[in-house]
């Protein structure tokens, strides 16, 4: 049987930076960032353990908040972060509804 967690791939490092506390700061890290982030402590516990594959996103502004908890950069509280989404991203794909949703001009060939 493989150690608990051992091989499990998580969309967020939030585990990670715990880990990297001591044990009294990841005690009380533990205890203060389901409040922080106005989350109970069960849905917190999902969002620490959440898989790579999972489809769950949270909230921007609990994103931020962990970020600015770990010092770091929203980017850095995922393992694979999101790609980022340009307007040029938009016109090569000529997605036509999102270019009249967002009142751009599409791109004439």
């Amino acid at each position: 049987m493989l150690p608990n967690n051992e091989y499990t791939i998580y969309k967020f490092r939030i585990k990670q930076f715990i880990d990297e506390m001591t044990k009294r700061d990841a005690d009380r890290a533990f205890k203060l960032l389901p409040s922080l982030l106005c989350m109970h402590e069960k849905s917190f516990s999902r969002l620490v353990n959440t898989k790579a594959d999972s489809t769950y996103e949270p909230s921007a502004d609990k994103i931020l908040k962990l970020a600015s908890f770990f010092n770091c950069t929203p980017y850095e509280i995922y393992y694979n972060p999101p790609q980022k989404v340009t307007i040029k991203d938009i016109y090569i794909h000529q997605n036509k509804e999102l270019i009249k949703d967002l009142s751009l001009k599409p791109i004439q060939s």
